[in-house]
């Protein structure tokens, strides 16, 4: 079980499924950032998830269904293209079973406003 003592600042937790250990909230803290580093550190080491807010292009393709040729076109784009497009793609239905020719479009319009 999830035993957690009140009353003192330096607080202990014991997780009953990790055989008993307790780890003080300075402890549990310390192992939060380090999560978060790392997790940063992924994004880091990828500007695509960086400027997508962590989506991959491979994410947003199961999401939102597409043909080779769409997925083509969206991938050989710049990464700062990608990241607009998979950070800002928004479509109006949300089941389609296709959205080739509105990622074609998206892309499309988001080069030519980049460009200029």
């Amino acid at each position: 079980g999830f035993i957690r003592s009140i009353g003192g600042s330096d607080a202990s937790f014991e997780l009953g499924s990790l055989g008993g250990e307790k780890r003080s909230h300075a402890e549990m803290e310390a192992g939060s950032l380090a999560a978060e580093a790392a997790a940063t550190a992924v994004l880091l080491e990828d500007p695509l998830l960086l400027t997508t807010g962590g989506v991959d292009i491979e994410t947003f393709r199961i999401r939102y269904p597409m043909d080779d040729r769409a997925f083509e076109f969206l991938s050989s784009s710049s990464v700062t293209v990608q990241g607009r497009v998979l950070r800002d793609f928004n479509p109006r239905s949300a089941n389609d079973s296709d959205y080739s020719s509105l990622v074609t479009s998206v892309v499309k319009k988001v080069r030519v406003e980049l460009e200029s």
